[in-house]
């Protein structure tokens, strides 16, 4: 998964990883490089930003990014987050607006299954699900997509299982690793159950001529 190659460089403005340690180091003392850089977003959500450097290994430093996302527009913000390429160099806190946690890793995980639950009703299907194509996600829109589903697999084992089988193995494997017989599989599973029991008998050469 670590070899997908899903980065798309920075369109939002933010600082790179260089530049905010550049920032940082120019800030405050050596010693005391423990302390926060802030800036917003330039996002209509309301999620909240912050990137800290930690200099406990001189010359390789590790970024931590913490966000808080709105558990109702929990799809807008994360996208919001994702947009930034950087992010998958970065390890991301995130917590829930106006929700205490204490399990950093218990709420990420949560952020990142609230965030397929309304992705995936906005997607089409019924046993498995397909994303369709919308007017308001761009290229860089389905980029954070790929992003928020790399990362938080990667890092919390997160995967929408829900998603079409077909989709799923040929965003890994490419086009090329879906045979006939999961393609039809996940075409049936897309469909609403009496079109799939007509389908099948269609297939199966049983067609009734009612059915027809």
């Amino acid at each position: 998964m670590q070899d997908v190659q899903l980065l798309l460089p920075s369109h939002d403005g933010l600082p790179t990883l260089d530049e905010q340690q550049s920032i940082h180091e120019e800030a405050v003392p050596t010693a005391q490089q423990d302390s926060e850089l802030n800036f917003d977003l330039p996002s209509d959500s309301n999620n909240q930003f912050s990137s800290s450097t930690s200099a406990s290994n001189p010359g390789n430093p590790q970024t931590t990014r913490r966000a808080s996302i709105c558990r109702i527009k929990v799809v807008d913000d994360l996208l919001a987050v994702f947009i930034d390429s950087s992010i998958m160099n970065m390890t991301l806190k995130m917590d829930f607006v106006n929700e205490k946690a204490i399990d950093d890793a218990g709420v990420c995980r949560e952020v990142y299954t609230a965030f397929w639950e309304q992705f995936l009703e906005q997607c089409e299907g019924e046993t498995e699900r397909v994303p369709r194509l919308r007017p308001d996600f761009s290229e860089a829109e389905w980029q954070a997509v790929g992003r928020i589903w790399v990362k938080g697999f990667v890092d919390h084992g997160v995967m929408p299982v829900k998603l079409s089988v077909a989709f799923i193995l040929a965003c890994i494997s490419g086009i090329d690793s879906v045979d006939t017989d999961i393609l039809i599989s996940s075409f049936l599973n897309y469909l609403l159950p009496i079109e799939r029991s007509d389908v099948e008998k269609a297939l199966e050469g049983t067609m009734e001529e009612s059915d027809q």
